[in-house]
């Protein structure tokens, strides 16, 4: 898979604005949408090592936060 399309993409999903959002609901959505892009782009790193830790520290916090039944993301 070509990524040279996704970089727009892949660039604005990992700004400090969305990764480190006060909002769950933001950040649940970003690690979602880097998910997917990690799962197309398998045969080449998305991002940087720096990126992908930042990335799956979000995701292990995500997950803690998905027994929230009230939550609209559960």
């Amino acid at each position: 898979m070509n990524v040279e399309c996704l970089q727009p993409l892949m660039k604005a999903l990992i700004v400090k604005e969305f990764l480190r959002h006060s909002n769950m609901d933001v950040r649940i959505t970003v690690t979602s949408c880097i998910s997917e892009i990690t799962r197309t782009t398998t045969l080449e790193p998305p991002y940087d090592d720096d990126i992908m830790k930042e990335i799956f520290q979000l995701i292990v916090k995500a997950f803690k936060g998905l027994d929230d039944m009230s939550s609209c993301l559960f």
